[in-house]
């Protein structure tokens, strides 16, 4: 009894964090997701002359700047659901 309440509580404390790990990043790669959405549809904005929608994000930061030549570029930063920093940045030039 007390071996297999031994092997319970080992295979628990193995599994379990790779379980949660597994969880976070699923999570972060929906986030990813989420936010190339956004820039394409920003971006399709930028090139329509059409205002710019609210992020759905409320701790990441939203940069546009125009680069020479017309270059429009558009980046995001958000700490992910994994506690990692991440930026995605979409470019266009009308």
């Amino acid at each position: 009894m007390m071996l297999s309440l031994t092997l319970l509580t080992m295979v628990t404390m193995i599994v379990l964090p790779m379980l949660i790990s597994i969880s976070q990043e699923r999570l972060t790669i929906r986030q990813q997701e989420e936010v190339t959405f956004y820039l394409e549809r920003q971006i399709h904005h930028y090139l329509l002359n059409e205002s710019i929608e609210s992020f759905p994000f409320s701790d990441a930061n939203i940069s546009e700047r125009l680069l020479e030549g017309e270059l429009y570029q558009l980046c995001v930063t958000w700490i992910g659901a994994n506690q990692r920093k991440y930026e995605r940045c979409h470019y266009a030039k009308k």
